[in-house]
Parts: structure tokens; C-alpha cells; sequence
């Protein structure tokens, strides 16, 4: 699998996850990129949520990608030191990059494996739902971030953690569902994923499930690349009514939690 990671310039925990990658393998210069073994790392000038059309612009330079890894600061209300991963798109207006009402094409296994491979080495690690851009990639794709303020995104240790887990990424085969309802930092998705065969693609919180309509949920089934939902138990029943119709209606299938613990591994 040809991995490219994709650095900003603007961004000081980008940067550091940069470095970190240099310093961990035997990187050949390849023009301003660098290659090593199936990884390409590529530096912009400008911030991640604003590269729609990136994975076809690499393409023009002969860089073919079947991932695409951003790394990137993780900045948020919470302010505890937490790792991230996500995928990337809006259900509705598009504030911060991307295109309204488009989501990227996930990579839910990939996702998976690096929370798990995160996990081992550092304490708070958490999926979040899909927000910000870009949106417009054909390329699956996904972040890792360093949160959740400036303290924590020029540390040594996170950076290093991130740059071991991507070089060391294995992708892992399983199930794999839509995620609908919960917060911002779907504890109940990242749970299930980090102690079963699960993983989840396009996550949509308790803020977003208004704006999912049949439009949306028929793209967030084909671009994570399931026929699987699954809700969190704290969504409200007139929502989870809603959706369950138009779920039924397209033709794709409730995952119920008994149905996970099936294939736990740990405690849930």
C-alpha cells in the first residue's frame, strides 16, 4: 500500500510529527519529498482542511496514493492531552475547507489500526466524528492529530508515538460500520473499536443527525464502504427512529452492540 503523509508548514504539532518521521527511518530526498520504503512525506505551504483535489495534483507530479495521512494540532475545548483520529467532510455548510454537504472517501481499517497502535503507548486516544476539510479526495484518507493545545503539540513524546504508529501501520480486516449519534469524541465508537473486530467509518454526532438526510447517509455508507450502522445508545429514539427508516429504506442494516460484543476481545 502506497502511503503518503502530508505535513503543513502552518502547523507547529505537523511539523513536529514531520521531524519526528525524518528522524525514525532512512528517508531518500526525492526532489523536495522524501520517500522511504512504501512512504512518501510531503510538506505544503498552507493548511490541511484547504487541500481539496490534493491526491490528483500528486498524481500529475507521479506520486499515486492509496492513503493519504494527514498530520496535524488536534485544538478543542477539551484541553486534555489526547491523540486523534478522523475523517474529514461536512453534512451541511463548510466553514472550515472542503465542500458543503461532501465527505472524503474513509479508510476505516487504516484508522483502526492506528488507534490501536496508539493506544499501546499513550493513554487518551480517541476517534472523533468527521468534520472540516478537505472533502473533495478520492484517495481514502484520514488524520492524526496531536491535542489539544499548544502545550502538547511541540512535545517530543506524542510526536514520536504518531511517527512509530504510521511507519509501523498494518491494516487490519474486519467489520466495519458508520457511526451515528454520541459527542464530538465518540467515546462509545472509539470503546468498541479499541476492544473488538469493529471499525468505524464517517462518525456523526448528536449535533449532526438533523442535517442527516437520505442524501447524506447513502454517501456515508458508500464512502466508508459499509452496509453497517451503528448507534450510540444515548441518541435520542425520535432521531434514532428517523434514521433507522431511511436506513431501511436504502436498503443497509442496523448493527446492534450485542452483535459487537460478539467479537470482544476485552471488557466492554
Amino acid at each position: 500500500m502506497n502511503i503518503t503523509i502530508i505535513s503543513s508548514s502552518k502547523d507547529p504539532a505537523s511539523q513536529n510529527i514531520r521531524n519526528k518521521l525524518l528522524e525514525a527511518a532512512r528517508w531518500k530526498p526525492v526532489g523536495k519529498r522524501y520517500k522511504y520504503k512504501n512512504f512518501r512525506l510531503v510538506e505544503i505551504d498552507a493548511l490541511h482542511i484547504y487541500q481539496d483535489g490534493i491526491d490528483r495534483r500528486l498524481e500529475d507530479e507521479g506520486i499515486k496514493s492509496d492513503l493519504l495521512i494527514f498530520v496535524s494540532r488536534h485544538e478543542g475545548k477539551d484541553e486534555r492531552p489526547m491523540l486523534t483520529v478522523h475523517f474529514t467532510g461536512n453534512v451541511s455548510e463548510a466553514k472550515f475547507g472542503g465542500r458543503p454537504r461532501e465527505l472524503a472517501v474513509a479508510a476505516p481499517h487504516a484508522a483502526r489500526a492506528l488507534l490501536l497502535s496508539l493506544k499501546s503507548s499513550y493513554d487518551e486516544v480517541t476517534m472523533e466524528a468527521t468534520h472540516h476539510g478537505p472533502s473533495s479526495l478520492h484517495t481514502p484518507s484520514l488524520y492524526v492529530e496531536i491535542g489539544s493545545t499548544k502545550n502538547q503539540w511541540y512535545l517530543d513524546a506524542p510526536a514520536r508515538i504518531i511517527a512509530n504508529a504510521i511507519l509501523a501501520l498494518k491494516v487490519i480486516s474486519g467489520r466495519v460500520a458508520i457511526g451515528l449519534g454520541g459527542s464530538h469524541y465518540a467515546p462509545r465508537q472509539t470503546k468498541l473499536l479499541l476492544a473488538s473486530d469493529i471499525a468505524f467509518g464517517h462518525i456523526f454526532p448528536d449535533y449532526a443527525l438533523d442535517q442527516m438526510d437520505e442524501v447524506m447517509l447513502k454517501q456515508a455508507f458508500e464512502k466508508s464502504g459499509t452496509n453497517l450502522a451503528y448507534f450510540d445508545p444515548r441518541t435520542s429514539a425520535q432521531q434514532r427512529e428517523r434514521l433507522r427508516h431511511l436506513i431501511h429504506k436504502l436498503g443497509y442494516t442496523m448493527l446492534r452492540e450485542s452483535d459487537i460484543r460478539v467479537h470482544a476481545h476485552k471488557n466492554l
